[in-house]
């Protein structure tokens, strides 16, 4: 009966014993290591991610959880060993739905800001450009995310506000360049 080699190294089973995981001892000592070295970066990350509220920490942190994924995915699971679960794909894809989530929720955060903003102001101009800037956020924010047209509907809104003030503007067009010019 002939046993599968280490399926990380290749070590043949006919001269080193073969774990029920399918690796050496050597590996296995190594891979585990290596792993739980991974996981206690993993959740750090997580919990960065459950505590923190700025996007710059959000976004810094599933970084680095994604990279950790990917590494994971790259050097074990594309061998035939699987050592987290869900898998590292599934993993990563959990993460950048995360990521998006909170740059939409930013992304209204300053949206809302900016009409707070636009209320306060003195003048059609003022309340356009306090607008201008919420948009110039979201395409800031579109720009930074793997799915941008999860940003739409917080855009439209923005855009429709926006158009409301333009009517009150006495020079639209010269305002439209001046802002055109700050994107």
């Amino acid at each position: 009966m002939a046993v599968n080699p280490c399926a990380y190294c290749g070590a043949s089973a006919e001269y080193f014993e073969i774990g029920e995981d399918g690796l050496c001892a050597a590996c296995h000592d190594t891979i585990l290591a290596d792993v739980t070295d991974h996981v206690a970066v993993l959740r750090n990350e997580q919990a960065e991610l459950d505590e923190s509220e700025d996007l710059a920490a959000l976004l810094k942190a599933a970084d680095l959880a994604i990279e950790t994924f990917e590494y994971l995915r790259d050097t074990y699971e594309a061998r035939g060993v699987f050592v987290i679960e869900p898998r590292a794909d599934e993993q990563i894809a959990t993460v950048w739905r995360m990521r998006d989530d909170n740059i939409v929720e930013d992304a209204e955060r300053r949206l809302v800001h900016a009409q707070v903003a636009a209320q306060a102001a003195n003048s059609a101009e003022g309340r356009a450009l306090a607008l201008a800037l919420g948009l110039v956020a979201i395409a800031e924010d579109r720009a930074i995310m793997r799915e941008p047209s999860a940003l739409e509907s917080v855009a439209t809104g923005a855009r429709a506000a926006l158009s409301a003030v333009f009517s009150e503007l006495r020079e639209p067009a010269e305002f439209v360049a001046e802002v055109r010019r700050l994107i």
